[in-house]
């Protein structure tokens, strides 16, 4: 800047003594004073450039900084969730009780009819209430597990991360000879009955790019044949478990 302003007030000086001095002096100071004018252009040419190249250096380095804060919260993340044990028994459990889905918004009637019925038919009387109800269908009597409804809802946000839509099936809705489970006066009641003997066991766990987890667990029959896998895809929440599942899908192999 200091520059500039010297170099502007020569050139004022000669055209003030161009006015001065007469025609003589005239042409050779205006030649003069486009020559000043000239320098005074170049000079502020090469200001402009210099500003403009450091303010995208600048604007590299800052993206360069953002991409690099980005990279290392991400790495942050995969590098973080770890499976425990307790998890591993978890997701094991949910390879019985949760049905297959890709898309959590947009879950059926069926899909919650076979959420909790697959994961309250086994339970014991040590750990729920335990009615028995006549069954003129079945000709018998029916042992139901009987489960509050805040019970089920704070499950089902525990493993879906997200509140149950109202359910409510009542009992004239159950089939003939079906197992019992439908809501009444503020608790559902599931028909007691038992698994087979297919054992799910712990595969591997791979966080992909987008922070998404995959586990897998392999499928197995009961003399140790290979039935496929369980895939479970997972997102890390703060919550009792750490994460939420966010699908669910059943690889069967081909006999």
């Amino acid at each position: 800047m200091i520059k500039k302003r010297i170099m502007l007030c020569s050139a004022a000086t000669i055209i003030l003594c161009s006015a001065c001095g007469g025609g003589k002096n005239q042409i050779k100071q205006t030649e003069e004073s486009t020559t000043v004018a000239m320098v005074i252009d170049e000079t502020l040419t090469a200001s402009v450039k210099k500003t403009t190249t450091a303010a995208s250096e600048g604007s590299k380095e800052a993206e360069t900084s953002k991409e690099s804060t980005g990279s290392k919260a991400s790495n942050a993340t995969r590098t973080e969730f770890k499976l425990t044990e307790k998890n591993k028994s978890f997701l094991q459990e949910l390879c019985l009780y949760l049905p297959e889905f890709t898309n959590p918004y947009n879950l059926d009637r069926s899909f919650w009819h076979d959420f909790l019925f697959l994961s309250y038919t086994s339970k014991s009387g040590n750990q729920y209430e335990l009615v028995t109800v006549d069954r003129k269908d079945l000709g018998s009597k029916e042992t139901q597990v009987k489960v509050s409804k805040a019970e089920v809802q704070a499950y089902v946000k525990s493993v879906l991360g997200f509140d149950m839509p109202t359910y409510e099936p009542t009992v004239k809705e159950r089939q003939a000879g079906q197992a019992s489970m439908y809501y009444q006066d503020g608790y559902y009641y599931i028909g007691v009955s038992d698994f087979g003997d297919t054992m799910y066991t712990y595969k591997s766990t791979e966080i992909q790019k987008d922070d998404t987890i995959s586990v897998i667990y392999q499928i197995t029959d009961p003399k140790g044949g290979d039935k496929g896998t369980v895939e479970f895809l997972l997102l890390s929440e703060t919550n009792e478990n750490g994460f939420v599942v966010t699908a669910k899908m059943v690889k069967q192999k081909s006999q």
